[in-house]
């Protein structure tokens, strides 16, 4: 006998055990709906999708201009040569990046992840990605805030709050959030750990005219002062249902 198998001994996890980390979710990720590194030159408005299904990110203002204080910043970054600035905390107007509203970005009910890095250079109420307006007339809509309580929160249509979260009152310091949905759970995890309460609901998830939106709301209300990096989008699967380790390096779009 060349080799003798070796006898598998599960491990049984009580269920008072709620300190239980799981693995972050692999790096090479399968089909993403949406992957943004924002990597390019300083002041670059050049904002790529790396799984290469929809267009380009724009830079937008809250007078309709074209965004000014929107670009990649070299000068931050989580992974890679730079990250996106929003911002800035003077105006208005205030910039923010749009996405491509396509509908193969909605989820509706299926489940979904939401994730990014995000640093703060000062501290006020703001979204850092949404979908929609916070009314009943976006029922749909799914906002992820960083409010001036410095508490996170997690919107769901005219549902405010939806989750609330941690509060987290620093800035200059980059942070993980992500949003999925498991089933009719959604959750909120900031830095790999899930906040207290839970979201149930069937609501189909939507994307509103004008959104995505990344460091503000469509109609540019909320904005938000600072960098964001990697952001993800995952239709069909929820990355993370329980505490995890946050990624340590860039996502990759494996074939």
């Amino acid at each position: 006998m060349l080799y003798e198998s070796k006898k598998f001994v599960p491990r049984i996890i009580p269920a008072s055990d709620t300190q239980l980390v799981v693995p972050s979710f692999p790096n090479v990720t399968k089909s993403p709906t949406l992957l943004m590194h924002f990597d390019g030159s300083q002041g670059s408005q050049v904002f790529v999708d790396a799984t290469g299904q929809h267009r380009n990110g724009a830079a937008i203002d809250s007078n309709g201009g074209s965004g000014a204080d929107c670009f990649l910043d070299q000068a931050q970054a989580k992974f890679g040569v730079s990250s996106l600035r929003v911002g800035p905390d003077v105006g208005p107007p205030f910039s923010w990046m749009v996405l491509d509203g396509s509908a193969d970005m909605a989820s509706r009910q299926n489940d979904f992840t939401v994730d990014f890095w995000a640093m703060r250079n000062s501290q006020h109420a703001s979204i850092m990605y949404s979908t929609g307006e916070i009314t009943a007339r976006d029922i749909g809509s799914l906002n992820i805030f960083w409010f001036s309580d410095n508490i996170i929160y997690v919107d769901v249509g005219a549902v405010d709050p939806a989750i609330t979260g941690p509060t987290v009152n620093d800035t200059l310091v980059w942070h993980h959030f992500a949003v999925t949905r498991a089933g009719t759970t959604l959750r909120l995890f900031v830095d790999g750990t899930k906040a207290v309460a839970d979201y149930t609901s069937t609501q189909v998830m939507d994307i509103s005219p004008g959104t995505p939106t990344v460091g503000n709301e469509d109609h540019g209300g909320t904005h938000f002062d600072g960098w964001i990096d990697e952001l993800r989008i995952l239709n069909n699967t929820a990355a993370w249902t329980a505490n995890f380790t946050p990624p340590t390096s860039p996502y990759v779009v494996s074939s």
